[in-house]
């Protein structure tokens, strides 16, 4: 047991350490190969690599065009290595509040990806990938009615945001946000309905204080958050 813990450790800082290098080292195709081949020998999950990649990226120091672009593009290319057959929802932790607080970092990194104070080329290098990745981690979840119900208000508000203020929203990605918006309401058990302009009523509910990853997390992502603290905090 011991082994296996040591092990495992070892593990989680090679993800830390490696995604922290991307700061100085921006789309470096090199840390890239060390992430590939740590999924595909399977040392790391691809549902902990997406959700500690996404935490991290809530950090300007990984929103390099470069950095996220190939990180994204690393998550999709290693869900059709790994198993071309799996569903969606295989790449998100199995624990509900961290699954949908994945999706809610998801949903944080496509707002700010249309952020319109940005750059042209950085929208330009990164509203594809980004746009890819959401719109596999946003098909409703079996688990999500099991997750918080402040990280449902959280990803409900950020999706009407998206939705009301995004210039220029991939039409691909509309459909599936609705759709996660209204399935996260019904779990709610609220009278929420998405209007057909597609926009999420406002709620007035207090989202409150929401830890960054959730209570009751897996400790392979709790480790890996301390590692990433300085990108995040």
């Amino acid at each position: 047991m011991v082994c296996v813990e040591r092990t495992a450790q070892r593990v989680e800082l090679f993800l830390g350490s490696v995604l922290m290098l991307f700061e100085y080292y921006p789309g470096d195709a090199v840390l890239q190969a060390y992430l590939k081949e740590a999924i595909q020998r399977r040392l790391v999950s691809l549902p902990t690599f997406t959700a500690t990649f996404l935490l991290a990226a809530r950090s300007r120091a990984l929103r390099e065009p470069a950095t996220l672009s190939l990180l994204c593009k690393t998550i999709q290319e290693a869900s059709l290595w790994l198993d071309p057959s799996a569903a969606p929802g295989s790449l998100l932790p199995e624990d509900p509040d961290l699954a949908l607080g994945t999706v809610r970092d998801a949903l944080e990194l496509l707002r700010t990806t249309y952020d319109p104070l940005l750059p042209a080329h950085h929208f330009q290098r990164v509203a594809a990938p980004v746009g890819s990745l959401v719109m596999m981690l946003a098909y409703p979840n079996s688990n999500f009615p099991n997750a918080s119900g402040a990280l449902a208000l959280e990803s409900i508000q950020s999706i009407k945001d998206i939705l009301h203020h995004a210039f220029a929203l991939d039409h691909n990605l509309r459909q599936p946000l609705e759709n996660l918006a209204l399935s996260l309401s019904l779990s709610l058990g609220e009278n929420a309905g998405l209007t057909s302009r597609g926009s999420v009523p406002s709620t007035r509910s207090s989202f409150g204080q929401v830890d960054i990853l959730g209570p009751g997390l897996e400790n392979d992502i709790t480790t890996c958050s301390l590692l990433l603290f300085h990108l995040v905090s």
